[in-house]
């Protein structure tokens, strides 16, 4: 398509990025040049960066990037089905725990560390 990246081969997977609000959108970085992809839960807390369980390993380990897609890290291990943020630095995901069991994960400094949320009757 025309909006493919230039030299972009067929199974490579790309970060598109916008500066206006969702308006338009331009090519970033290349994330795999073999088929592997990002998938599932994603957000960005703030421009330039990017949280997205990475669809590629068994566990969607949650992936951060903090300079528009251009570096990666695992900043958690985990399945991942839901994730967001309330502002800038604290956000909130949900990890399947086991088939039954949801966990509560949180970080309050933008993404770069997650600790699970204990919950106790009052």
């Amino acid at each position: 398509p025309k909006s493919e990246p230039a030299g972009a081969k067929l199974g490579s997977t790309w970060l598109y990025v916008s500066d206006n609000g969702g308006r338009t959108f331009q090519a970033g970085p290349e994330l795999s040049s073999s088929g592997g992809f990002f998938g599932g839960p994603l957000a960005s807390p703030k421009p330039g960066v990017v949280l997205v369980a990475d669809a590629s390993s068994n566990s969607r380990d949650l992936l951060a990037s903090w300079d528009y897609g251009h570096h990666w890290v695992t900043v958690y291990r985990g399945t991942l089905f839901y994730l967001g943020f309330t502002n800038p630095t604290q956000g909130v995901a949900l990890v399947q725990s086991s088939p039954t069991r949801s966990t509560l994960i949180m970080t309050s400094d933008g993404g770069h560390d997650w600790a699970a949320v204990t919950f106790s009757a009052a």
